[in-house]
């Protein structure tokens, strides 16, 4: 099971729990989880990896997932406002790679019961040369 570090205080602040709940779901590899907060038609953009359209691409990508499981999720800051939110850490695979992300999102409303429709991640391997 992944570890899991919040240096995000989520408490009184529902989209910042689910946006919570949805990175551990990541690291965990949650696949039923995951699908249940977003849209039927989301669009995720992985910035210079690929574009996903609807819930069944999604679910494909996630399965690929599961060759890389996350050994330690660390979240550093989730903003929200209205019907947009962003969330940045880092997560370290259990084969030692390591990498910073942030995931901007666009949800279906501004009601904490809204769905993600809308996301953008931007990712980087993180490498133990950099300064």
């Amino acid at each position: 099971m992944a570890r899991i570090i919040c240096n995000e205080d989520c408490q009184n602040a529902p989209r910042k729990q689910q946006l919570k709940d949805l990175q551990i779901a990541f690291a965990r590899c949650d696949t039923k989880a995951i699908l249940e907060m977003l849209s039927e038609d989301i669009n995720w953009n992985i910035l210079g990896h690929k574009k996903l359209s609807g819930l069944q691409a999604v679910s494909r990508h996630l399965e690929t997932l599961k060759d890389s499981p996350t050994s330690t999720l660390t979240i550093d800051q989730i903003i929200t406002h209205g019907k947009s939110a962003s969330l940045n850490g880092t997560t370290k695979l259990k084969d030692g790679a390591e990498y910073g992300f942030c995931d901007v999102y666009e949800f279906s409303g501004a009601g904490k019961n809204s769905v993600i429709k809308n996301i953008t991640t931007y990712c980087l391997r993180i490498s133990e040369d950099v300064i």
